[in-house]
């Protein structure tokens, strides 16, 4: 085991979330919902930006531009 640079680092993080989401789609497993979530995390840890800063930045979003609560897709931006 070892400790990686920033880089190397930065580049597993991305490469991880990419496994763990195709983990997702191809299971549907909800556990690997919780490693996305780990591995988000750990990316925004990386600039500065805790769990609760990500919460509420995605209430924040949610009440300016909606969420996927009331299942509405937009097809387009005029």
């Amino acid at each position: 085991m070892r400790t990686p640079s920033d880089a190397e680092y930065a580049d597993f993080l991305v490469k991880k979330l990419q496994e763990e989401v195709d983990e997702y789609l191809a299971s549907g497993n909800t556990d690997e919902l919780v490693d996305i979530l780990e591995v988000i995390y750990a990316l925004a840890a990386r600039v500065g930006i805790t769990p609760a800063m990500l919460e509420h930045n995605r209430l924040h979003k949610q009440q300016t531009r909606g969420s996927f609560d009331d299942r509405t897709i937009l097809i387009g931006v005029e």
